[in-house]
């Protein structure tokens, strides 16, 4: 019966190739129809006919086993679309007439794998040499001559190789010409994972692509990427005019993903076996396998998983283990690592510190580079399985077809799922099944028969999971906290994973936030294996947890690392509002009142980083922004007592705000330059990034060689613009040096904007969204009577113009109600505009763009960079080039805003003046003369206000000060010294002099002297009748400032006097970065660089220990005034 049905489909496959394929003038056209028409039960027996028939070959397969002489040009055009299983159904069919030749590459590549991992290169490339002369031409082979080339013999050689391809056209289309440049950057040594990605993803961003429609060039190059995605199909159909090697291997991974997540089911999966099978392949084995209804269970042994289960976690390192897994957490058990003698030990002890949350990121970054640059490698299915675990949403068990029934885990879940019953033989010898058998069966007796052959962290361990299955909640949480305790890091961090999911399941939240406040404070990230977003999306409506100041750590959290989905957001500060209810006070300050005694490192962690100037400042009852800043000094000034090991952090904080502060009291009246950047704080958070990439740019340019890498470079580039040419005109590293200085100059663009703290955005928000354009830009309407309620969107008149226009003609009340509510419409659309749009700040994402501000750089920008850098450039030096281009930027931006505020402007004071000449005109112009001056006054005190709100968008380095007089910094500075020193600081004492600086210099002068009054306090203790003289005059053309002071005399005036011969040696840009005997350096900073002027320094100790520092700058003519 089998058999008739199998001659009568290929009697119609015959047909359809020889009667249809064969006779179309468009065979590929007609195949692709065949492919859509007819049920994929015929596909094996087309595939066969087609085998048949040589002639036809390259129609049913684009690309067989091209030699590198031979490699013809292939069109990107595919077969149509078709469904997931009609693809897998398909490829199977096509590969099975290719099974002698697979059989014997799988032979070779397992033979290769295996010289790679044990790090044994040179067998590994004649591996790749004798898979070229059997097989020709494939990605697969290109990229794993890239690796051993480049691991054997360096980048150069490595570069040489893929620059003879590109000369030789040795790809078969542009696809694969992407594929091999961007292989050939990951690979490098000095590239890291995450900038190598972000700067693919970057370029489809621009274009507005997303992911999901580029899987199938993702999963090659970026493979950790579409762990979650379902989209196999459009791999599968993408893939369809690769080389049967690149084919294979595509076949391989989406066989794999889709059994994993059982997306295909049993009696599929049976098919596909039936039509293609390989021996050597042990994934593709473990597809099928899986589908089998009789196992023989009594062949399989779990030596190593005993060990494991018996606590012999030595056992691991003297003996070889397949499963990464399982040999990591051995180790993490002892904290020892393997010899890293090969890339296997190497992605072992990588696993291991992950699961010690040491070094997370790193170690998460190297796996991810090696599964990419090793995709498709038995090891590499283990490493996507790991990154899979850490998912937390992902719920597909890829481990099972991985180890099937070699691994206990999976040999038990695969009988439970086949309905097979284990053995007793095996259950008796096998200590790893029992423990597995005592938690699924929740059988307490079975883990209390090998309680003494397991170690008691295991016992503990699982008798809490019997418990915790049991729904036993508290007697599982005290088996879990008596490992809560242990040394061990990996112990005590499995401990806390089900502690949480124990607290979770009896909802104690207290509990659970006290472990994710735990945990951010002390590591700064939670745990990946639990899924904290879950807690969050369940509890985001739950008003109880509110008032709790660690759920406010909590969403902190969340919001600092983007994970909170925008639906569910919520507000800092309204939480802080529930804090202060709760806990019946008005103020954050007097939480620590409220706590006295019993200052947890919550409430010191609360308010330092979540009571900060921006959330208090949201809060209703503070309508000044000078209260807000006297409230974060005080708290500030508290935490210095209750949080010593931060105090220099607080002391920072305390200046920056105290000089704002006096700032607006001196200059209250000034109302410009309100666009503002903390560029100093900006390098100290960003220097050490910085420096190691500017490392790696110099590192570039003394290679030798790099012209090759430019080429490679400038082709990948061409190759772009060429497939989209709307990036003609977005910067495109040409070279090694241009993509390290893209990756440092794309992360300062990004914190200039965007750091919470320092950035454009914060200022922008603070100091011109948050309520002052709305309040200026309204206050002539609201004053005069002519601002009027909305609701909905719907306006009402308010009385005073109701009773107005209720004596009028109702014709002409009517029309000029009409205008009126035309009038505040207007009025209100342009404050939404401006403050939900043009002021905000779009995403670096290719969205749609609403701001003024633009964030992009022309490509003379990103060129007039990078080729500032030079072997000898310092870190400081790019900062300054980098933020020089920021702030030119910014002044064209804030030019169009002013303008376009201009614009907006004349839009309402024409509407002002129809409104004028329509009452002037009326017959009710006698009877509206009073009320005609209201809309007069609103439209003279309007411009007024417009030109103030205009005055804002100026960039405020000189705080809007034209000039100053030197003692008014002076003052500045004592308050400064003032609210961060609480005791031992001398008396200041400064001569009042009447000379005035240029506006400018004034955040300089003001840094100068704090530094100059710091650093005698750090040196020096000093008592309340003790005196230190500042004196700044100016003469000639230069600027003098000296400070004056005795010193003890216990000192050593020889040693002093030498000490300080070589701080004046040590004086350089370098050293400005560092803490502890920089001042001088930073000084230094301020006058070469931020003044660019020359100085001259000199220190000085006297006979009677009088300490003097002068100063001089030179060439004031446009530093004075």
């Amino acid at each position: 019966m089998n058999r008739t049905k199998s001659n009568s489909s290929e009697k119609i496959a015959h047909q359809i190739v020889y009667r249809t394929i064969a006779a179309a003038k468009d065979k590929r056209y007609a195949l692709s129809n065949v492919r859509l028409n007819n049920k994929n039960h015929l596909y094996p027996a087309i595939a066969k006919s087609f085998s048949n028939y040589p002639q036809l070959k390259e129609v049913f397969a684009v690309s067989e086993f091209p030699s590198f002489d031979k490699i013809r040009k292939i069109p990107r055009i595919v077969l149509a679309n078709c469904t997931l299983e009609d693809e897998l159904i398909w490829l199977a069919s096509v590969l099975s007439t290719y099974t002698d030749k697979l059989d014997l590459f799988v032979k070779i590549k397992n033979e290769y794998n295996e010289n790679v991992y044990t790090k044994n290169l040179e067998s590994a490339l004649k591996n790749l040499e004798e898979i070229e002369n059997q097989f020709g031409y494939s990605l697969w082979l290109v990229r794993s001559k890239i690796y051993c080339i480049n691991f054997l013999y360096g980048i150069e050689k490595q570069e040489e190789y893929v620059e003879n391809l590109i000369e030789n056209g040795c790809y078969q289309n542009e696809f694969e010409l992407h594929f091999i440049l961007n292989y050939s950057d990951l690979i490098k040594d000095n590239n890291e994972y995450d900038e190598y990605k972000e700067s693919i993803f970057e370029i489809y961003r621009n274009l507005n692509i997303d992911l999901d429609n580029i899987v199938h060039q993702v999963y090659r190059l970026a493979p950790d990427e579409i762990i979650s995605s379902e989209n196999y199909a459009k791999i599968l159909h993408q893939e369809e005019n690769r080389t049967i090697i690149d084919r294979y291997e595509t076949y391989l991974y989406c066989l794999y993903c889709c059994v994993s997540k059982g997306i295909i089911d049993v009696s599929f999966i049976k098919r596909l076996k039936k039509i293609f099978k390989i021996e050597g392949e042990k994934i593709l084995n473990n597809c099928y396998y899986f589908s089998e209804d009789v196992v023989d269970l009594k062949k399989y042994e779990f030596l190593s998983y005993n060990e494991y289960t018996k606590g012999n976690y030595e056992w691991f390192i003297k003996n070889d283990s397949e499963n990464i897994n399982l040999v990591a957490s051995a180790l993490a058990n002892i904290d020892k690592n393997l010899e890293e003698n090969n890339i296997k030990n190497s992605i072992i002890n990588s696993v291991k510190n992950i699961f010690n949350n040491v070094n997370q990121k790193k170690e998460l970054n190297f796996l991810k580079k090696h599964l990419a640059m090793n995709f498709g490698s038995y090891y590499s299915y283990q490493i996507l399985n790991i990154l899979s675990l850490l998912e937390k949403d992902v719920k597909e068990k890829f481990d099972d077809i991985i180890f099937l029934y070699d691994n206990p885990k999976s040999f038990i879940r695969m009988s439970v799922f086949k309905n097979l019953k284990i053995p007793s033989d095996i259950f008796d010898e096998n200590i790893s099944i029992k423990l597995l058998e005592s938690l699924r069966l929740n059988d307490g007796e079975i883990l209390l028969n090998i309680k003494e052959d397991i170690p008691e962290n295991r016992y503990n361990n699982y008798y809490g999971l019997i418990k915790f299955q049991n729904k036993e909640y508290d007697e599982s949480i005290k088996f879990f906290n008596k490992n809560i305790i242990s040394t061990n890091n990996y112990i005590k961090r499995q401990a806390m994973v089900n502690l949480f999911n124990a607290y979770l399941e009896i909802k104690d939240n207290v509990k659970i936030l006290d472990f994710f406040a735990e945990e951010i404070m002390d590591n700064g990230f939670i745990d990946n294996r639990i899924n904290a977003l879950k807690f969050f999306r369940d509890n985001y409506e739950n008003l109880s947890l509110r008032p709790l100041i660690n759920f406010s750590i909590f969403v902190d959290y969340l919001k600092k690392n983007k994970l909170i989905d925008p639906i569910f957001d919520l507000n800092l500060a309204d939480l802080l509002d529930y804090v202060l209810m709760d806990l019946g006070i008005d103020s954050p300050l007097e939480i620590l009142d409220v706590y006295d005694g019993k200052i947890s490192n919550s409430i010191v962690y609360y308010l330092k980083n979540i009571c900060t100037l921006n959330t208090i400042d949201s809060l209703m009852i503070y309508e000044e922004l000078d209260d807000v800043e006297l409230l974060r000094i005080q708290i500030c000034q508290k935490l210095v007592d209750h949080d010593p090991d931060n105090s220099k952090t607080y002391r920072s904080e305390i200046a920056q705000i105290t000089k704002s502060l006096e700032v607006n009291r001196l200059f209250e009246c000034v109302e410009t330059g309100r666009i503002f950047v903390d560029t100093e704080s900006l390098k100290s958070i960003l220097f050490e990034n910085v420096s190691r990439g500017l490392e790696k740019c110099k590192e570039v340019l003394k290679t030798p060689d790099s012209d090759r890498t430019q080429k490679l470079k400038e082709i990948l580039n061409n190759l772009f613009v060429g497939q989209y040419p709307q990036l003609k005109n977005v910067y495109l590293p040409k070279n090694d040096l241009e993509s390290f200085y893209f990756n440092i100059v794309r992360n300062v663009i990004n914190e200039f904007f965007s750091n919470p703290a320092y950035g454009l955005d914060t200022h922008v928000s603070t100091a011109i969204r948050h309520g002052w354009f709305e309040g200026y830009f309204t206050k002539p309407f609201v004053e005069n009577y002519i601002y009027f309620e909305v609701n909905q969107g719907e306006y009402f008149i308010n009385d005073y113009w109701k009773n107005i226009l209720g004596l009028l003609d109702t014709k002409f009340g009517k029309d000029l109600a009409r205008d009126l509510i035309a009038c505040n419409k207007k009025v209100n659309e342009t404050v939404k505009s401006y403050v939900n749009k043009k002021l905000q700040f779009d995403n670096l994402d290719g969205s749609e763009k609403n701001s003024l501000f633009n964030q992009f750089w022309s490509k003379e920008q990103h060129d007039q960079v990078s080729e500032f850098i030079k072997e000898d450039t310092l870190t400081e030096e790019l900062f300054e080039k980098i933020f020089s281009v920021c702030w030119s930027n910014l002044e064209s931006d804030l030019a169009i805003i002013r303008n376009d505020i201009d614009h907006s402007a004349d839009q309402i004071i024409g509407q002002l003046d129809r409104i004028t000449q329509k009452i002037v005109s009326s017959e009710n112009r006698n009877q509206l003369s009073d009320h005609l001056s209201k809309i007069i006054q609103a439209r003279e005190s309007f411009h007024e206000k417009i030109q103030t709100i205009k005055n804002w968008f100026h960039i405020s380095s000189d705080y809007g000060i034209e000039s100053f007089q030197i003692t008014h910094a002076v003052s500045v500075c004592i308050k400064q010294i003032d609210n961060c020193f609480g005791s031992g600081k001398p008396r200041i004492i400064c001569a009042d002099k009447s000379d005035y600086l240029n506006g400018k210099y004034f955040e300089g002068i003001c840094k100068i002297l704090f530094l100059l009054i710091q650093n005698a306090i750090i040196h020096n203790n000093f008592e309340e009748d003790d005196v230190l003289n500042l004196d700044l005059s100016i003469y000639g053309n230069c600027l003098s400032i000296t400070s004056k002071n005795y010193i003890s005399r216990d000192k050593d005036l020889h040693v002093l006097r030498d000490q300080l011969v070589i701080a004046h040696t040590n004086l350089t840009v370098n050293r400005a970065c560092l803490e502890g005997g920089s001042g001088l350096s930073k000084i230094k900073v301020i006058t070469e660089f931020d003044f660019k002027k020359q100085f001259d320094i000199t220190l000085d100790v006297s006979d009677d220990y009088l300490f003097t520092v002068s100063i001089l700058i030179k060439d004031i003519n446009d530093l004075h005034n």
